[in-house]
């Protein structure tokens, strides 16, 4: 499932990379997901990283990057912040398309403030003020080539997933 995902996401990036002239590892950069292409690893080079990620994604910034782990059978999303180093790791989504609907209409950068002031974050979060109302097209491609919808209960669901990891 998360490889049809991970595939998916890529032609879409593909497609607006065509309209900005950016890469497709770089087009979606400005919301804070650089991609890295379905069959190709990038090393994250940081220990924080669970074991056995598959890692698609970063945000470009302090090392935050999106990877792919296998939990009792399922595969989770999990962020990795590396410069938080209580607690590195966090579950945001049960699938690929999961994940991108937590961040459809804020971008992805900020989800790291979900280790440093998760209250803070989740407001946000639910509240759905973009990082730079700039890329709002970018998201907004995003949404509608995936079929994204926000999440309802931003704290609960983030209260639940949390539950899936252990450190």
């Amino acid at each position: 499932m998360f490889a049809g995902e991970r595939r998916s996401l890529w032609e879409v990036a593909e497609e607006a990379a065509v309209a900005t002239g950016e890469s497709a590892e770089e087009v979606f950069l400005p919301i804070g997901l650089r991609l890295v292409a379905p069959g190709s690893e990038r090393a994250s080079g940081y220990e924080s990283t669970p074991a056995q990620a598959e890692t698609f994604a970063d945000t470009g910034s302090d090392g935050v990057h999106f990877s792919a782990v296998l939990v009792a059978a399922s595969t989770v999303i999990v962020m990795t912040v590396p410069m938080y180093f209580e607690r590195a790791n966090h579950v945001v989504g049960t699938s690929l398309h999961d994940f991108l609907c937590l961040g459809c209409r804020t971008g992805y950068f900020a989800l790291e403030q979900l280790a440093y002031d998760p209250f803070w974050t989740v407001e946000w979060l639910q509240a759905g003020e973009p990082d730079d109302p700039e890329d709002q097209w970018l998201l907004d491609f995003l949404c509608t080539r995936l079929q994204l919808q926000p999440w309802t209960n931003v704290g609960g669901r983030l209260a639940q997933l949390a539950t899936l990891l252990d450190e």
